[in-house]
């Protein structure tokens, strides 16, 4: 099965019409047949940057259709995730102590 990691770049491009990369985005989405997996940190970005009073139904919709899409995974935000993250991100070419 093709899975396609959707970061907050992507679903901002995806929301939003005057977005540069908004075309691209929709367009690879459209075609996509596979599942669609993000996390709740992504989520949180998106809801942040959707916060504004004129924007927050957009996010509300959007999380909606998202979580009962079949298709799409939410990987949901733990501790031990966020320390495995951490563990694989490197700093000056070596991973943190």
């Amino acid at each position: 099965m093709n899975r396609l990691f959707a970061d907050t770049f992507f679903f901002f491009a995806f929301l939003n019409a005057d977005d540069s990369a908004h075309r691209e985005a929709s367009t690879f989405y459209d075609a996509f047949d596979g599942q669609l997996v993000t996390t709740e940190w992504v989520l949180t970005e998106l809801a942040d940057g959707l916060s504004g009073l004129s924007d927050r139904q957009v996010f509300v919709d959007f999380h909606r259709a998202l979580r009962n899409d079949p298709t799409a995974k939410i990987i949901p935000s733990s501790h031990e995730l966020f320390a495995a993250g951490v563990e694989l991100y490197p700093v000056g070419g070596r991973t943190p102590d």
